[in-house]
């Protein structure tokens, strides 16, 4: 280790006095200027493409009034844990809410109604591919591969009823045409489809490809999730808050593709919504029930009792008489 505390400054910066000189130093850097201004210029251009490295990020939000029942049982703070409640505790009850929208008893649903265990995945270039799908690049898009995908392009497809031999498969899509493109399964066998046709596969189950909007060469990989990870995916980005206690909740969920989190919002919203409406159902058809069975229960008590009055009455009578 070199010792820096004894080491004498340059007689070109220290003075005759060993006080350091500014105007040398100053001198020292205007005479570097270029190289100086060339490292400025390299720095600045590496930190901007470092900082184009990571991908866009997309916030959809809506703010829903959720009705305040008193019939609302609170979960406690150990089940549903301070990731849902933001380490405070609240009397309002939305904590059972709030944990049962971030369950798949909501979240299946949604799932499912979205198709959102389909997941297509383009095909990117190594180290600047995600830059080449946010960004123009005249100059470097040329000298990059037909088949890494470019900015705003993009293919829909779904997957349904697939075989237990397809269960973990990845399906290569390379796209040969407007409304054609070809499938690739890991076997090696290829087949040919077209645009909103389902393509039967093999071992079970059907490829539909819904849109097409990239050119012929760009290739996409296409697979199928388990439900648990699809739940998991939209409930890490799915963001509900209430605003005090005034039942007023915003819903957010962050994500890559702007079009897809705003689905999901609303898909969450909806669903949510769609099972109020029918456990009220299911309550009130309960209280009918239940009501009816009394009526009945007290239409016949009724009778009853009507009956002993006019047995008792006969019975005075007679004792009058």
């Amino acid at each position: 280790m070199v010792d820096l505390r004894n080491t004498p400054l340059p007689s070109s910066v220290a003075g005759e006095d060993g006080e350091i000189d500014l105007k040398d130093i100053l001198a020292q850097l205007l005479a570097r200027k270029v190289f100086l201004g060339l490292a400025v210029i390299v720095g600045a251009t590496v930190g901007a493409f470092i900082g184009q490295l990571p991908p866009n990020q997309f916030r959809a939000s809506a703010v829903v009034q959720i009705e305040q029942r008193a019939d609302r049982i609170p979960l406690p703070s150990e089940l549903i844990g301070e990731l849902l409640t933001g380490g405070t505790s609240t009397n309002s009850g939305l904590d059972t809410e709030v944990h049962i929208i971030r369950s798949r008893l909501v979240l299946g649903p949604v799932v499912d109604r979205l198709n959102a265990r389909t997941r297509v995945e383009p095909a990117t270039a190594p180290v600047i591919g995600g830059i080449l799908q946010r960004r123009a690049l005249p100059v470097v898009g040329p000298l990059v591969g037909s088949e890494y995908a470019r900015t705003n392009e993009s293919i829909t497809a779904v997957l349904s009823d697939l075989g237990a031999g397809h269960g973990d498969e990845r399906f290569l899509v390379h796209v040969t045409g407007p409304a054609s493109y070809t499938l690739t399964l890991e076997s090696g066998l290829t087949l040919e489809g077209r645009l909103g046709e389902p393509l039967a596969l093999p071992e079970g189950g059907a490829l539909r490809v819904t849109a097409i909007n990239a050119p012929a060469g760009r290739e996409y990989t296409v697979y199928e999730e388990p439900v648990r990870n699809s739940v998991g995916r939209i409930s890490s980005g799915l963001g509900i808050r209430e605003r005090g206690n005034s039942g007023v909740v915003d819903f957010s969920y962050i994500g890559e593709n702007g079009s897809e989190a705003t689905a999901i919002v609303n898909a969450v919203i909806d669903e949510y919504i769609d099972q109020n409406l029918r456990r009220r159902s299911v309550e009130i058809d309960r209280s009918i029930d239940f009501i009816e069975q009394q009526l009945a229960t007290i239409s016949a008590e009724l009778r009853k009792a009507n009956a002993d009055l006019n047995s008792y009455r006969q019975t005075r009578q007679f004792d009058e008489l």
